[in-house]
């Protein structure tokens, strides 16, 4: 049986798809819309104690686990509970990522490459973004 959470889920999910549909790659240009939806979905109670798939738990190694709330091979959400202090090395998720803070706080710093991508296992990197992001904060 479906809960008001799974429902509300797929209603921003959809309105989530429905502005990316409409500008394609120019992501930017809607910025507060997609903040917008995302801050709503982040008013959805219940989000941190609903079963993510797969999920697994914060392990000592790893200082995070993640699990999808909502997946439709166009749009995954995904909840990550993360450890104080845990440190996430620069990496690239190879498409758009969306970030918003549900509850808590953490230092968030987001990178643009800026070498010309010759050097295999290289990157030279500058930061564009560097703020402590609090609940409904999004990036």
């Amino acid at each position: 049986m479906k809960t008001i959470a799974e429902g509300a889920v797929r209603r921003y999910a959809t309105g989530l798809i429905d502005i990316l549909d409409r500008v394609g790659d120019d992501v930017m240009s809607v910025k507060d819309e997609i903040t917008e939806v995302m801050q709503g979905l982040m008013t959805v109670p219940g989000l941190d104690t609903v079963m993510a798939n797969p999920s697994a738990l914060v392990t000592e190694g790893l200082g995070f686990s993640t699990g999808w709330l909502y997946y439709d091979c166009d749009v995954r959400i995904v909840r990550g509970v993360l450890r104080a202090g845990f440190v996430q090395r620069p990496h690239n998720h190879g498409t758009w990522n969306i970030f918003g803070v549900y509850s808590g706080a953490l230092h968030y710093r987001s990178y643009a490459r800026v070498d010309d991508q010759t050097a295999p296992f290289h990157a030279e990197l500058r930061v564009v973004e560097n703020r402590v992001m609090t609940a409904g904060d999004v990036t």
